[in-house]
């Protein structure tokens, strides 16, 4: 395993590689990131990384409308309780501008 500390625009600041240095020697800083990178070539991780081969879950318009609560229908519901973001949407304004 390594560990790599990163800044807020993901530009390596420094390699982690001392056990007994505290984050703080090392320059880390509110914001920024540790990254953790699997080495060990034996890793399950290579092999769940990727989904290809991963069967996806398919169901029709029809039967999704079936359920009872989905996506559109709580977006639908959504939209008629705040009929203020259509308005945002329409007028291009800052949701901040707003007052709901």
């Amino acid at each position: 395993m390594k560990l790599q500390l990163k800044d807020c625009k993901n530009v390596l600041v420094a390699d982690l590689d001392q056990d007994f240095k505290t984050l703080g020697s090392y320059g880390a800083e509110t914001g920024m990131i540790i990254y953790v990178i699997d080495t060990n070539p034996t890793s399950i991780l290579k092999e769940i990384e990727s989904y290809e081969g991963v069967e996806k879950y398919m169901i029709s318009d029809e039967d999704y409308d079936k359920l009872p609560e989905n996506f559109k229908k709580w977006k639908k519901q959504f939209l008629k309780d705040n009929p203020h973001i259509i308005h945002q949407k329409k007028n291009g304004a800052p949701l901040e501008a707003i007052d709901p």
